[in-house]
């Protein structure tokens, strides 16, 4: 469920968010209409396992802690509707750990590894 917060803009978008029915990240990137392609999520795949990786690999040498949560599809599908440039480039490097991130970023192209659905 997405959290409610008592600023009066957030107040107006609950009230949207209610009247569409959309309670998860999964709905909203239905409603985003953004779809990978199938390189698209090879990559994306690729791209979750070698964080899921660095995320194992600082844990056991006592680094850091695991305070962050690792994104997922949703969560990136969700953000390229945010983040996409005026080019149809994406490109973010997501956090494996409180104080470290992936050793490089993600990068999307539109077109080749996601569509913008009409």
């Amino acid at each position: 469920m997405i959290a409610h917060c008592t600023t009066p803009l957030w107040d107006v978008v609950w009230s949207w968010y209610q009247k569409q029915r959309i309670t998860s990240m999964k709905d909203l990137m239905v409603m985003n209409r953004i779809v990978l392609t199938e390189e698209g999520k090879t990559i994306v795949k690729a791209y979750l396992a070698e964080l899921k990786a660095k995320r194992k690999e600082i844990l056991d040498a006592h680094k850091d802690t695991a305070d962050v949560n690792l994104p997922t599809e949703e969560d990136i599908l969700a953000d390229i509707e945010y983040y996409v440039d005026e080019d149809g480039d994406y490109v973010n490097n997501w956090g494996v750990i409180d104080n470290y991130s992936g050793d490089y970023p993600l990068s999307l192209h539109e077109g080749k590894d996601f569509v913008i659905q009409e």
